[in-house]
C-alpha cells in the first residue's frame, strides 16, 4: 500500500500540475480515502479526480473532499469501487465503477446512472473497466465479463447498449483509440486491433496470462503496451507486431502516461514510478525525469 501511496505522490506533482501547487505529502487519514489509487484525472477545470478502491476523492489545489458517499441515492455512487472517470467533449462527466456507469452533475453533485442494456435487452450492472471518447464522437466503454457497450444518444435518455459486431473476449481491461482511428482491447490474455468497426488481429495470444494492463501512443504514433509479467511491449508497424522492449529486472506495469513528447511516465507495482525515455533510442531512465516540480 505505501509503494501504490508513493506512485500517487509523485504522480500527482509531476504530471497534473495544478496551478501555483507545491509538492506535499499526503495520507490516507486525512485526505484521501484509499491508497488503493486505480486512477488519476484531471478535468477541464484543472480539478484532480482520484479513484480509489473505496471511493471517489476531488483535489482543487487545496483541498480534498470525497464525493458520493452521500446517504440519498441521487447524491450516491452505485459503487465505492471506482474505476474511472471521465469527461467528454460535450462536459458530461462519466463515472465507472464496480457497478456499471454514472453520469455527475459537477453542480449539483447529483449522480444519473446510464443503464446497460445487452444485445437481448437485459439490463446488467457490470464492473466497467474503461471508457473512452472515440475521434467520430462515440462514448464506448469496456467491462469485465459483458465485453464492449456503446452509448445511444438517439433518445432524450441516454443507455449504453453491447456491441454485437466484434466478436471479443468478454473481459476486457482497456480501451484506446489511436491517431489512425484504430481501437485497441486489452484483454488480461492478448491485444484486440479494431478498424472501421472490424474486428482485425490478435496479438500475444496464448501461453501464461500477460495481464496486460495499459496502453498509450507516443507524438510519432508508436503503440506502447504494459502488462504486469512482462513489462513493456512495442508496436512495430512494418512486422504488424509486438516486440518486448528489455529491461533487467521483472517489471510490472500497472500504467502508462505520456508526460511529454520525449517521455513516458511507468506507474509499477512495487518498483514505483519509471520513466522511458523516447528520444534516446527506448532506453530506460529512472529518476531523470526532464519534468520539474516545484
Amino acid at each position: 500500500m505505501k509503494n501504490k501511496l508513493s506512485i500517487f505522490v509523485l504522480l500527482l506533482v509531476c504530471i497534473l500540475p495544478l496551478k501555483a501547487q507545491e509538492g506535499r505529502l499526503l495520507s490516507v487519514e486525512k485526505d484521501i480515502s484509499s491508497s488503493m489509487i486505480t486512477q488519476l484525472y484531471q478535468d477541464r477545470e484543472g480539478i484532480i479526480w482520484i479513484s480509489t478502491e473505496d471511493g471517489l476523492n476531488r483535489y482543487d489545489g487545496a483541498k480534498f473532499s470525497i464525493i458520493g458517499k452521500d446517504k440519498e441515492s441521487d447524491f450516491k455512487l452505485r459503487s465505492n469501487y471506482v474505476r474511472r472517470t471521465f469527461e467528454d467533449s460535450k462536459n458530461r462527466f462519466f463515472i465507472t465503477t464496480l457497478n456499471g456507469v454514472q453520469l455527475y452533475n459537477k453542480v449539483s453533485g447529483k449522480f444519473t446512472t446510464i443503464p446497460l442494456y445487452l444485445s437481448g435487452g437485459e439490463v446488467v450492472h457490470a464492473n466497467t473497466s474503461s471508457i473512452i471518447e472515440r475521434r467520430n464522437g462515440e462514448i464506448w466503454i469496456g467491462t469485465s465479463g459483458y465485453g464492449l457497450f456503446k452509448l445511444d444518444e438517439t433518445t432524450d435518455t441516454l443507455f449504453f447498449i453491447q456491441e454485437q459486431s466484434l466478436s471479443l473476449d468478454h473481459f476486457i481491461d482497456n480501451l484506446f483509440e489511436d491517431s489512425q482511428e484504430r481501437l485497441w482491447v486489452l484483454n488480461p490474455s492478448c491485444i484486440y486491433q479494431v478498424k472501421n468497426n472490424q474486428y482485425i488481429k490478435t496479438y500475444l495470444e496464448g501461453g501464461l496470462s500477460e495481464e496486460f494492463t495499459s496502453i498509450c501512443e507516443d507524438s510519432e504514433r508508436n503503440i506502447y503496451v504494459g502488462s504486469r509479467h512482462n513489462g513493456m511491449f512495442l508496436y512495430e508497424e512494418e512486422t504488424d507486431s509486438f516486440k518486448s522492449i528489455p529491461y533487467p529486472h521483472k517489471l510490472t506495469v500497472t500504467d502508462l502516461y505520456l508526460a511529454n513528447l520525449e517521455e513516458i511516465y511507468i506507474g509499477t507495482d512495487g518498483n514505483g514510478v519509471k520513466i522511458y525515455d523516447i528520444q534516446e533510442k527506448k532506453r530506460f531512465v529512472v529518476g531523470k525525469s526532464r519534468i520539474k516540480s516545484s
